[in-house]
């Protein structure tokens, strides 16, 4: 892929960029959540709708692409409605929650792939809820945009895209579309198992990683296809409720002590350390955990609860 496409590397936003796509896809849900971001930033373009500036409209879209800050402001905002009616296509395609969430999941990381053929993804997770670092990442972006036309005509489009189904996916339908409360209650409720989705989304995302195929015994039986049923039905089984219980208080312990389970029972092979795991499994997310006490988490699989499940299911005779 050329320099061009990916928005240069000598430009500033690609010096100490460092966000891969591994990382981005598993903590997507908190770096695509930016109500914060769309507040700021209509609080910004408001400023500048003085009756004088609208009176000379023609020149206020002239200024606006003259500044950096109002500039961004504006190209964050121009793409909501499209992004929108994107999305309220997959409510009528899918209106059974459950399909809908996976659809939207699919949706969600097939963008972000798109997305990170720019260098400036890289530096997205620098953005925070404050006014500095919004402004100098517009600041850093702004200049691109004359050396690459991509960056206007798409890479904002995938942003604001990834940010709607993040909505979605969050459970946000207030904020999407203008369907009746009824509608939307109906949009939330029929998934029974919503608490779930961020849980099985990180996991698999996890499960994917780069580690899993350096340290896989069989990359082709236990391809990502795979690993998408072996979460499926690990959260199904009497074991999820437990699952996203530590997922939601962040100390993982399940996740990891499964991952050990895998390790056990021949899905990684032979030799690998339990800290080596970790370390690896670490390196490709955005977990802030010691590696030593993810190593002890795998270390202790036999301890876990859904030892034997899991052992069953790797024998073809768990319960999907």
């Amino acid at each position: 892929m050329n320099d061009s496409y990916m928005g240069g590397f000598s430009n500033p936003l690609s010096r100490g960029s460092s966000l891969s796509r591994e990382r981005l896809l598993v903590d997507a849900d908190r770096l695509f959540s930016i109500d914060w971001l769309i507040k700021r930033l209509l609080i910004e373009l408001q400023g500048s709708l003085t009756p004088e500036a609208i009176a000379q409209h023609h020149k206020l879209f002239s200024n606006l692409r003259q500044q950096p800050d109002m500039w961004f402001a504006w190209q964050m905002l121009r793409t909501h409605h499209a992004s929108l009616a994107k999305v309220e296509e997959f409510r009528q395609m899918f209106p059974e929650g459950r399909r809908l969430i996976e659809a939207l999941n699919e949706e969600r990381e097939d963008t972000i792939k798109k997305f990170m053929r720019f260098v400036a993804s890289k530096r997205w997770d620098s953005l925070r809820d404050d006014d500095r670092s919004w402004r100098e990442y517009a600041r850093l972006l702004y200049p691109m945009k004359d050396k690459n036309a991509l960056i206007e005509q798409e890479f904002f489009l995938l942003v604001d895209y990834i940010c709607v189904l993040t909505d979605g996916l969050c459970g946000r339908w207030n904020q999407l579309t203008p369907a009746s409360e009824a509608e939307q209650s109906d949009a939330l409720t029929s998934a029974p198992d919503l608490d779930a989705v961020q849980p099985r989304a990180e996991f698999k995302a996890m499960l994917k990683g780069s580690w899993f195929d350096k340290y896989c015994s069989n990359k082709v039986k236990y391809d990502t296809n795979w690993r998408e049923k072996f979460v499926e039905a690990l959260f199904k089984s009497p074991y999820a409720q437990a699952i996203i219980e530590s997922w939601a208080d962040r100390s993982l312990v399940d996740m990891f002590g499964i991952i050990g389970i895998l390790k056990d029972d021949g899905v990684m092979r032979e030799g690998v350390s339990d800290l080596a795991l970790a370390r690896s499994v670490l390196a490709c997310t955005t977990i802030q955990k010691k590696d030593k006490t993810i190593s002890k988490y795998i270390g202790d699989a036999k301890k876990h609860p859904c030892y034997y499940w899991v052992r069953e299911y790797l024998a073809g005779q768990a319960v999907e």
